[in-house]
């Protein structure tokens, strides 16, 4: 579990470009906390400013894709250990909240709820036995900066009613949460191109059902989704709502890679305005079934796939 994450923890403490105090990570040493939000380590007195007990900063393209990498994560996780979660991206509030919920497809199920605006927090709306969720709501540095991240993952299954155990990571994963974890993955992907103190491209991840168009209606990468496969695009049985468009997500940047996932079945493609230059660079952004590829969870060989089928094929060294 936590593909990637433990890189990206490790690069969050590093100079970022709008952040002139790095961290020293050769100190093996706890952070104190200081003034105006910073974090000094004890050790050799050096200060740093990502890791501080507030989110990252959501005007700065690096911090709002990291939040966007470590939500996946957790949300992943969870749906792996979980076959029964399913992943919704949610605007409550007249978009005064972005929402990832893990949530059954039956409304009486357990419900987490990792809200990714500033000052929001990770917290269980409903238990699935009938009973008060018991602890949080968590901070997201609590979980970027957690020294054991199963222990972490365990304590919103005891809150939500999920918690049973060790046996709990045995279950077989299904096609669903092993696309969740290739999203992950790829977002965390985004944050790590490039090296410290340069410029990194906006990761967005966007939902058909959630995201709209400039009318106000399904986004125009639906439309075109459609037209392309119109029989993967039509309702199926376990559909929220019968609406298929929840099944259908989004994952790009502003340099260009743009690459659509469906759940049920593993089906990716891209969508970007370059695919006929990127067939002509050998990129292959036809469609592909991951089925074979996506098991186990963290296969490399998905991954790669899915950078090259959007128009990016290298790969960083995440652990």
């Amino acid at each position: 579990m936590h593909f990637g994450l433990t890189t990206a923890r490790a690069y969050a403490t590093t100079l970022r470009p709008d952040d002139p105090f790095p961290v020293h990570l050769d100190c093996d040493t706890r952070l104190d906390s200081v003034e105006d939000g910073l974090w000094r380590c004890s050790e050799c007195q050096q200060t740093g400013g990502l890791l501080r007990p507030t989110l990252p900063n959501m005007s700065s393209p690096f911090d709002r894709s990291l939040l966007e990498a470590v939500s996946w994560r957790l949300a992943a996780d969870l749906a792996l250990r979980h076959p029964q979660l399913r992943i919704f991206r949610f605007f409550p509030h007249e978009y005064a909240s972005d929402v990832l919920h893990l949530r059954t497809l039956d409304a009486s199920g357990p419900d987490v709820c990792l809200d990714r605006y500033p000052g929001h927090r990770i917290h269980v709306v409903r238990r699935g036995d009938g009973m008060e969720p018991e602890g949080g709501p968590w901070l997201w540095d609590e979980y970027l900066t957690a020294e054991n991240l199963d222990l972490f993952v365990n304590r919103i299954e005891y809150s939500a009613g999920l918690w049973q155990g060790s046996e709990v990571s045995d279950r077989e994963p299904t096609t669903e949460a092993l696309v969740y974890d290739l999203i992950a993955r790829l977002a965390t992907h985004g944050i790590l191109c490039g090296a410290p103190g340069v410029h990194r491209e906006r990761v967005y991840i966007d939902n058909a059902a959630s995201d709209t168009g400039w009318e106000g209606g399904p986004p125009a990468w639906w439309d075109e989704a459609r037209g392309r496969n119109p029989d993967l695009t039509a309702p199926a049985r376990g559909d929220l709502h019968n609406d298929p468009k929840w099944r259908f997500w989004r994952v790009h940047d502003d340099a260009g890679f743009d690459l659509i996932l469906e759940t049920s079945t593993g089906t990716i493609w891209s969508e970007t305005f370059d695919a006929e230059a990127l067939e002509e660079q050998g990129y292959d952004v036809g469609q592909h079934d991951l089925r074979e590829v996506l098991y186990p969870p963290g296969n490399p060989r998905a991954l790669e796939l899915a950078l090259n089928c959007g128009g990016h094929s290298d790969l960083p060294e995440a652990k």
